[in-house]
C-alpha cells in the first residue's frame, strides 16, 4: 500500500471550518447529561470538535460553550469564493499592471519625442559643442554647465522620462570630455532628479508645501538649501568613478572615497545650516565650509585627450 498523501494546511483549514459549520453536537449533549461512569469509557470516541470551553461551576453541574457556527460559515464561504475567483484575480492583476504601465509608456513616449526633436534639430550637437568649447580643459566648468542644463531640462519631468532626456542630451557632453560612461550617466541623472527640489519648478518641494500649507517658493528654497551638500556627490563620482565600483584598484580605495565623502558632506551641510547639535559661530561655519571640499583632496581630475 502506498503512503497516505499528506494534507496541505489549506485543506486542513477548510475541513476544520466545515466541521465547525456543519458538525453535530449529539456527543456534546451526551457529555452534558449522561452520568460520568458512562462518559469516561466512551470519551475517546466522542466528537467534541465544536466545543470551545467546558466549565464546572462551584455550585455543581457543567457549562459548555460552542464555537460560532455563523462565523465559521462566513469564513468558509469567503475561502471558497477566493478559490473560485483565481482566474478573475489574475485578470485583475493584469489589468492593474497595464494601467500602471500607461504612465510609464506616456512618459517614455514624450521623452522620445523630446529626444527626437533635440536630435533632428541639431540642438544636442550644438549644446555639446558649446559646453565643450566653453569648458576647454577646465573639466570643473564643464561639469557646472552640464549640471545647469540637467536641472533645466529635468524640471517637472517624471523619473523615467528624465533619464531618457538626460542620457540623450547631457550625458554625451561628459563622455566627450573623457569622463567614464557610468559616471557620466549617474551625474546627469542625479541632477535631473535634483530638479524636483530646485526652484522654480520644485515639484517635490511644492507637493510638501501643499500638504503643510506653507509658502511654495520658501519651501523650495529651504529644500535646496538643505540639499546643497548633496550637490557635491555627483562631482565625487565623476572625478572618482571608484565610488561607483568602476575601475576599482582596491577595496581600500572605495572605503577612502566613501569616508572622505561623508566627512565632506557633513562639513558642508553643517556650514550651510549653521547647526551641529547646537548653533555654531560664523567663523566655525566658514572653517567647516572650507574643510568640506578639502576632504576630497584624494580626488584626481580625469586626463583629457581632446584635439
Amino acid at each position: 500500500m502506498g503512503r497516505r498523501k499528506k494534507k496541505s494546511i489549506r485543506q486542513e483549514y477548510t475541513e476544520g471550518l466545515r466541521h465547525l459549520a456543519f458538525g453535530e453536537i449529539q456527543d456534546a449533549v451526551r457529555l452534558l447529561y449522561a452520568p460520568e461512569e458512562q462518559i469516561l469509557p466512551a470519551l475517546g470516541e466522542m466528537d467534541l470538535f465544536n466545543i470551545s470551553e467546558i466549565k464546572r461551576p462551584k455550585g455543581g453541574g457543567m457549562e459548555i460553550k460552542f464555537f460560532d457556527r455563523l462565523k465559521a460559515l462566513e469564513k468558509l464561504q469567503a475561502l471558497e469564493a477566493a478559490e473560485g475567483n483565481t482566474a478573475a484575480a489574475f485578470y485583475q492583476a493584469l489589468e492593474a499592471g497595464a494601467k500602471g504601465a500607461i504612465t510609464v509608456a506616456v512618459a517614455c513616449a514624450m521623452a522620445g519625442m523630446i529626444a527626437g526633436c533635440i536630435t533632428v534639430t541639431g540642438l544636442a550637437s550644438i549644446l555639446i559643442n558649446a559646453i565643450v568649447q566653453m569648458a576647454g580643459d577646465a573639466t570643473m566648468i564643464g561639469l557646472l554647465l552640464t549640471m545647469i542644463c540637467c536641472i533645466i531640462l529635468g524640471m517637472g519631468v517624471p523619473t523615467t522620462a528624465n533619464y531618457c532626456i538626460m542620457a540623450s542630451t547631457c550625458a554625451p557632453i561628459l563622455v566627450q570630455m573623457d569622463f567614464p560612461l557610468v559616471a557620466a550617466h549617474f551625474f546627469v541623472f542625479y541632477f535631473g532628479i535634483v530638479a524636483d527640489i530646485t526652484p522654480p519648478v520644485a515639484l517635490a518641494a511644492y507637493a510638501g508645501a501643499a500638504i503643510a500649507k506653507a509658502n511654495p517658493m520658501k519651501t523650495g528654497i529651504n529644500a535646496t538649501k538643505l540639499a546643497v551638500a548633496a550637490f557635491i556627490v555627483p562631482y565625487i563620482f565623476a572625478y572618482s568613478p571608484a565610488m561607483l565600483f568602476d575601475n576599482v584598484s582596491s577595496a581600500f580605495e572605495v572605503v577612502q572615497i566613501v569616508v572622505s565623502a561623508l566627512i565632506g558632506l557633513f562639513g558642508v551641510a553643517a556650514a550651510l545650516n549653521g547647526f551641529v547639535y547646537k548653533k555654531i559661530p560664523m567663523l566655525f561655519r566658514l572653517a567647516m565650509a572650507a574643510g568640506g571640499p578639502v576632504s576630497y583632496t584624494h580626488l584626481t581630475l580625469p586626463t583629457t585627450s581632446r584635439v
